[in-house]
């Protein structure tokens, strides 16, 4: 699998984490279709690429971080906001060979790569919302005895 990381924030454990953009399922599918559609164009594959890159990761703040001074609160230091986009392209021309390179792997990879199971493995999806269902139903109950 193709691996290009970058920083970002981890919300949930409060921390900030290295993240492989090409895990992200929307931006890797978009790769595998521009890698099949310009896969001798060079030029117009890298610039579909940029423009794919910019639109998942380009000014959305799930992917900004902010980069500060140590010891922090220095004066006269700016901190500097930076989104996944703008780590990108820091090193552009060597992504934009890496994944030239790689557009035959990327070409091939389907949206399987992503799952840890096969479908036939997956559970239903009606057994899930009985499940659901059944724990809202619990919550209500729980929240109504709490009250009275």
């Amino acid at each position: 699998m193709l691996t290009w990381n970058v920083y970002m924030e981890d919300f949930n454990a409060r921390c900030i984490k290295v993240f492989n953009i090409f895990n992200h399922f929307a931006f890797h599918e978009d790769c595998r279709k521009v890698a099949r559609k310009y896969k001798d164009d060079r030029e117009k594959f890298v610039e579909e690429i940029r423009h794919s890159l910019m639109y998942f990761f380009w000014s959305k703040c799930e992917y900004e971080i902010i980069i500060s001074s140590w010891p922090p609160d220095r004066k006269g230091f700016e901190n500097k906001k930076v989104d996944i986009y703008e780590q990108v392209m820091l090193n552009w021309p060597l992504f934009a060979e890496y994944v030239w390179q790689n557009r035959k792997e990327l070409a091939r990879r389907t949206k399987s790569t992503f799952t840890s199971k096969s479908v036939e493995d997956a559970p239903d999806p009606r057994e899930l919302l009985g499940r659901h269902h059944a724990m809202q139903e619990a919550a209500r109950r729980l929240a109504r005895e709490e009250k009275g």
